[in-house]
């Protein structure tokens, strides 16, 4: 997929059963044109798509920052505010750029969903760079106690 964007409406409209809509979305080369696409903007209040909106978008997120290192590097080193500065209420700060930089995020008039999305995000990755870490610690904690072994066990062999 082009974008998250692409991913995102590519599986909405596929949720409704419209596969030739769908691939028409493909076509499309910026994620704005998908966005504002006559065949994404069909059915999105649909009781389906309300129940699965958030966790195609998180998939689709998911997969671009392990997918694009770079990607990656930039959410890791975000550590104020996640947010898409669009005036959109549900997933954006429903303010444009510089009010969104200005204003305390408890105050941003709506939901940022996608914020919250990356937020969760980035937690993860965290996470799992913490893990390797650790791991990577214990190896080499392991490495020394086997060679410190083996070190004992040549000096036992020769007194």
């Amino acid at each position: 997929m082009k974008s998250s964007e692409h991913k995102y409406q590519f599986e909405k409209l596929i949720a409704h059963g419209h596969a030739d809509r769908a691939e028409c979305l493909l076509s499309e080369d910026f994620a704005v044109d998908v966005m504002h696409s006559e065949n994404a903007c069909i059915l999105e209040e649909s009781t389906i798509w309300q129940e699965r909106k958030y966790a195609t978008m998180e998939r689709a997120c998911r997969k671009k920052f392990l997918h694009y290192s770079h990607a990656k590097e930039v959410l890791l080193k975000s550590k104020s505010k996640l947010a898409e500065s669009t005036l959109n209420m549900e997933w954006g700060t429903g303010l444009d750029m510089r009010r969104t930089i200005e204003t305390n995020p408890d105050f941003w008039p709506s939901k940022n969903m996608l914020g919250k999305i990356l937020k969760h995000i980035t937690g993860d990755l965290l996470e799992e760079i913490c893990l390797q870490q650790i791991d990577s610690s214990r190896t080499e904690k392991r490495k020394t106690v086997s060679l410190l072994a083996a070190t004992y066990s040549k000096k036992q062999a020769v007194e």
